[in-house]
């Protein structure tokens, strides 16, 4: 069963997420911020990590630029409700936005 990594510190959207992939056959992990998103996907095989940009203290950024090291060929999603504040520079960690 694939694997999905939800990074996010919205409670509801981490209900939300497993609530939506779980019926298309997914399964799914989820973490309340960067620090914890990291740690599990190191712990646990991913192939995808869905990552909110906004979170508090270590942002999206900096967390797809480790995970994007740590795991080159795991995909990474980042989702925000603010696209005009993501800066350019997401483009070389991000596999889509």
């Amino acid at each position: 069963m694939p694997t999905i990594l939800c990074i996010d510190d919205d409670e509801k959207l981490l209900e939300l997420y497993p609530a939506l992939l779980e019926r298309q056959g997914y399964l799914v992990l989820t973490a309340r911020n960067g620090p914890d998103g990291i740690a599990l996907a190191r712990q646990e095989p991913v192939d995808t990590i869905v990552l909110d940009f906004n979170l508090p203290g270590m942002n999206g950024e900096d967390v797809a630029q480790v995970l994007s090291v740590e795991l080159p060929d795991v995909p990474v999603v980042i989702w925000s409700g603010s696209l005009e504040l993501l800066p350019e520079s997401l483009k070389w960690f991000a596999d889509a936005i």
